[in-house]
């Protein structure tokens, strides 16, 4: 089976460009934890039947947990430094484990591609796909490195990708 997986989902901009017939996937999962998106992305869904919307993020560890600006392009479970966080501006969000989602929904025969734009948990997916072996099974793996806009965990894309050349 050929899937996407759009990890850090949003409004669907990613979604609505791989239903084009030229791509050719026969399953699109958006992973998405802020309620502030899910409207759009279920309106997408509505649209598609290849395209089931998962609410949550995928991570290294399956945890509830406080997203910082849900909604935004911008929102995280890294605090900015220099951003002050108001109670209006925090969401309560659920994390699944990558690799379990994984081994649960996909299989070694099948053709994964995998978008991840997730303002910094990037890394953390990456560490357990590293961890539990499946990255053999993906055909191909975009990652926008959001993790370098926070200071204190900069080193994490350095060491993800020094894991990844291994």
């Amino acid at each position: 089976m050929k899937i996407f997986l759009d990890i850090g989902s949003h409004m669907g901009q990613t979604l609505r460009e791989v239903t084009k017939e030229k791509y050719a996937f026969d399953k699109i999962v958006g992973f998405e934890p802020s309620s502030f998106c899910l409207n759009e992305l279920k309106k997408i869904a509505a649209e598609d039947d290849r395209i089931e919307i998962c609410e949550f993020g995928l991570s290294n560890r399956n945890e509830d947990i406080q997203l910082f600006l849900p909604g935004t392009q911008a929102g995280s479970i890294y605090k900015d430094e220099e951003h002050s966080v108001d109670k209006e501006e925090l969401e309560t969000i659920r994390l699944c484990d990558a690799c379990e989602w994984f081994e649960n929904n996909t299989s070694a025969e099948d053709y994964v591609v995998v978008k991840t734009n997730c303002e910094g948990s990037e890394v953390d997916v990456l560490d357990s796909l590293i961890d539990g072996n499946i990255m053999k099974n993906i055909y191909c793996f975009l990652i926008t490195f959001d993790i370098r806009n926070y200071e204190e965990f900069q080193h994490r894309e350095v060491e993800i990708r020094k894991r990844l050349k291994k």
